[in-house]
C-alpha cells in the first residue's frame, strides 16, 4: 500500500540542509496496522506528513498503490493530536464535512455520516456542539469525520496523546474494533510503546539520525481480535519491557 523507496528529508538552514532521516527503505502493506515509536526528534511526524501529501522527500520517493505521493488526497486521511473540529459545528455537520465539500449528494451524506457516527459510539449526540463534548468524545468527532471519507489508508498523529488514560484505552479499543470491521491501512505515531503494542501489527522503531537513524521493526504476535486485557498478559509485559529498553537505548546513546 504504501513503500518508501531511499527516502530522506531535510530542511534548509543557514548551514545548508538540516536532514531529518536518510535512507529509508520499508514497506507498510495493504490492510496493516502499522505503529511508529522513537524518541523526540527522530522524525515521525516528518514521515508521516510526506505520506499525507503536505511535505515532499528531499531524496528518494514515497509510493501509494504504486504511484508516487505527489500532494494531498482524500484517500489518504489525517487524524492530529490536537481537535479538529470545527467548534460552530454540530457533531452531524462536522462528520459530513469532507462528504459535502466533495459534492456528495445529500442522502449519500446523511447515510454515511449516521452510519460513522454510531461506528463510533457517539449516536444521540449528532446535534451536539463540540464544546458540550468531552476531549474523548471529541477525538471521536474527529475520527468519525475522517472515516466518512473512506480512505484507503488513514494517518494518526499521536491522536490519544493528550487524554487521560481511562479515555485513552477506551479509544484504542474501540480503534481496533473500527480497523477490524474496515480492514483499513492504518500508520499510527506514538511514543507510547504500550499503544503500539496493543495496536499494531508491526512496530518500527526510529532512531534520531544522529544517532544512527536506523529503523528497526518487530512483529507483534498477539492475536486478534484484542481486548484491554491483553495489556495485563505476562508476554505482552515480556515485550513491552524489551522494547522500552531498546526505545531507551536509541534515545539516550551518544
Amino acid at each position: 500500500m504504501i513503500e518508501f523507496s531511499n527516502v530522506s528529508f531535510g530542511y534548509p538552514s543557514k548551514k545548508g540542509l538540516a536532514r531529518i532521516f536518510e535512507n529509508l527503505n520499508f514497506t507498510i502493506q495493504d490492510n496493516e496496522f502499522f505503529c511508529l515509536i522513537g524518541p523526540s526528534g527522530c522524525g515521525k511526524t516528518t514521515l508521516l506528513r510526506n505520506v499525507a501529501g503536505f511535505e515532499h522527500p528531499t531524496e528518494g520517493v514515497i509510493l501509494n498503490n504504486g504511484k508516487p505521493i505527489e500532494g494531498i488526497d482524500y484517500k489518504r486521511a489525517m487524524v492530529f493530536q490536537d481537535d479538529a473540529v470545527f467548534p460552530w459545528m454540530t457533531v452531524y455537520k462536522n462528520v459530513e464535512y469532507g462528504l459535502k465539500v466533495r459534492g456528495v449528494p445529500e442522502d449519500i451524506r446523511k447515510e454515511k455520516a449516521g452510519y460513522y457516527i454510531r461506528l463510533v459510539g457517539l449516536e444521540g449526540y449528532e446535534n451536539a456542539l463540540p464544546k458540550e463534548l468531552s476531549g474523548g468524545m471529541r477525538k471521536r468527532v474527529d475520527l468519525a469525520r475522517v472515516l466518512a471519507n473512506e480512505p484507503d489508508v488513514l494517518l494518526m498523529d499521536e491522536p490519544f496523546g493528550a487524554l487521560d488514560a481511562m479515555t485513552k484505552e477506551s479509544l484504542q479499543e474501540k480503534l481496533v474494533q473500527i480497523w477490524n470491521e474496515s480492514k483499513r491501512t492504518i500508520f499510527f505515531i506514538t511514543h507510547d510503546i504500550e499503544e503500539a503494542l496493543f495496536l499494531g501489527d508491526r512496530v518500527g522503531l526510529l532512531h534520531r539520525l544522529s544517532d544512527g537513524g536506523e529503523l528497526t521493526f518487530y512483529d507483534i504476535p498477539f492475536a486478534r481480535p484484542r481486548d484491554i486485557y491483553l495489556k495485563q498478559e505476562p508476554e505482552f509485559q515480556i515485550m513491552r519491557r524489551d522494547l522500552t529498553e531498546k526505545f531507551h537505548k536509541c534515545g539516550n546513546r551518544g
